[in-house]
């Protein structure tokens, strides 16, 4: 094996920490900034496992209620995670999602501190589930005037199109 293949080895296996590159070089026999280098590239983030508003969201919709549950889901830490939050989502923007959604209001207050103010905003929303009501309710009413014309028959149609996308 060569010697980048070596250190790489050795610290996949555990048998030296990425802290410990003077240990390292003197072990393989190389210099320490050769140990660096490689040190560095092992420790680079993987793409597949880096934190986006995607995977941020899905982690939330399955269950997870805290941050520490949220950065285990991610697979990374809580100061990496609340990092993430600082540059790339808006409090209000991400509540109004997710309580549109249908996560708790309680989870979301307690996920980003809500003042009063912004959690009666909130209830102000209409949720997906409350349309899905409401158009099955329209659904309903249309549905014995659908033979009698064209337009409410075609309008019925749209309705509970829309409902199943949903």
């Amino acid at each position: 094996m060569s010697l980048k293949e070596d250190i790489l080895h050795y610290l996949d296996h555990g048998v030296f920490s990425p802290k410990e590159t003077k240990e390292i070089a003197a072990y393989v026999g190389c210099s320490e900034r050769h140990v660096q280098k490689i040190v560095k590239e092992f420790n680079a983030p993987n793409p597949d496992n880096q934190i986006t508003v995607e995977t941020y969201i899905k982690a939330i919709l399955s269950g997870a209620d805290t941050k520490q549950k949220i950065a285990d889901f991610l697979g990374c830490n809580r100061r990496s995670l609340l990092r993430f939050e600082n540059k790339n989502i808006s409090a209000k923007k991400i509540s109004r999602y997710l309580y549109i959604a249908g996560i708790d209001l309680k989870t979301i207050c307690h996920l980003y501190r809500l003042s009063e103010e912004e959690t009666a905003a909130l209830k102000e929303l209409p949720t997906i589930a409350g349309v899905k009501n409401d158009l099955k309710t329209i659904s309903a009413i249309l549905h014995p005037f659908k033979t009698s014309c064209e337009d409410i028959d075609s309008k019925h149609a749209n309705v509970n199109k829309i409902l199943w996308m949903l």
